[in-house]
């Protein structure tokens, strides 16, 4: 099994953890999307169409595969991230880092 392979599974089993109820197949697809982001250190889809680990006859088929998963009205990411975000938190607060400085250097909407 490749690294990247073995980063989507700890990234899906971490995923079925923080969202038990979000089905398998969002899962696995947002797992492995995640692990070649990581893997990349990109969010291009040149990069991440390149990289993808998923044997296809043609490369844009990787593009319509990242576009699926990216576009899937199913997958929420304020849902998706909300967990692991509330988890990081928590550990900052219990570890006495401060939360303000973080907070700063993003941009707050209304939705937050």
């Amino acid at each position: 099994m490749s690294g990247l392979l073995v980063l989507a599974d700890s990234v899906g089993r971490e995923l079925q953890r923080l969202l038990p109820t979000q089905p398998k197949t969002q899962r696995v697809n947002l797992a492995l999307l995640v692990a070649t982001m990581l893997d990349v250190r990109s969010a291009n889809l040149m990069d991440l169409a390149a990289r993808l680990p998923r044997p296809v006859e043609r490369i844009d088929m990787r593009f319509q595969w990242i576009w699926r998963v990216v576009m899937n009205p199913l997958i929420k990411p304020d849902d998706v991230i909300a967990p692991f975000a509330t988890e990081r938190m928590a550990l900052m607060v219990e570890q006495g880092e401060p939360l303000v400085l973080i907070l700063d250097q993003i941009k707050i909407n209304q939705r937050h």
